[in-house]
């Protein structure tokens, strides 16, 4: 696996200006017309730019590279090394994966992605909140940023959304998690374990010392992933809905 070059700040914004027409993966600077995900339907919009591939963006059950909002509070230490390089691996065979920001021109592949991630709640992507989560990825004015994980071939098979936020108590700036998501085909591989480790490499760059990320008390499959990375809290998350 190869985290991201230690030397990119995800601290500053990676394009100024989120120009009204997304560049595709095809780095064509046609505007969007119609609903996105009709789109991505076509061969080139997929996630893996092949036919088919937007099956296996979808999660069809609890999975360790899938993080599961609610339930516990995981906290992991940031001590990865931010230079780590080497290859994913499963069932005797390896695959090489570079964990960088994400760029403009991956909007499609991002978003067939993350359709996947969102269909996994049951809470289908919308083309509107889609617009609005890729904006705050590229401006100053959100906190949240964007990794994603690229496999040998340059098809983006995961993703990772994260924020830093404000500790009072700690006196600190912790690194919160907020999405992770590994395309159906590639789990088991790594690729998820290999974002976290980039995740917890950039709070280490930016002098973070806690990751932090939530997940279903009975997302079994998943914690199993995370119980080797990281501690489960003792607290319990509330959700307060303002009318």
């Amino acid at each position: 696996m190869i985290i991201h070059d230690s030397s990119t700040d995800l601290s500053t914004p990676l394009d100024e200006n989120l120009d009204e027409s997304i560049v595709g993966h095809d780095d064509t600077d046609a505007p969007i017309t119609g609903p996105i995900s009709a789109r991505r339907s076509s061969d080139a919009d997929l996630a893996s730019g092949e036919s088919g591939a937007e099956d296996a963006t979808m999660v069809t059950g609890a999975d360790p590279e899938a993080a599961t909002t609610g339930g516990d509070e995981i906290e992991a230490t940031a001590e990865a090394d931010s230079t780590a390089v080497g290859t994913t691996s499963t069932g005797g065979s390896s695959m090489t994966v570079t964990i960088r920001p994400v760029e403009q021109g991956d909007f499609f592949a991002w978003y067939g992605l993350y359709a996947g991630y969102a269909d996994f709640y049951e809470e289908p992507l919308t083309d509107d909140r889609a617009m609005r989560v890729w904006a705050w990825l590229f401006s100053d004015d959100f906190a949240t940023h964007g990794l994603v994980a690229v496999d040998g071939d340059g098809e983006l098979v995961g993703l990772a959304h994260i924020r830093s936020f404000e500790r009072p108590l700690a006196g600190e700036i912790g690194l919160y998690l907020d999405d992770l998501f590994v395309r159906e085909d590639k789990r088991g591989t790594g690729v998820g374990r290999t974002l976290i480790d980039a995740v917890a490499a950039e709070a280490k760059k930016n002098g973070q010392k806690t990751v932090r990320w939530i997940t279903a008390e009975d997302n079994a499959t998943a914690r199993a992933l995370y119980d080797q990375v990281a501690k489960k809290t003792a607290y319990v998350t509330y959700d307060l809905t303002v009318d």
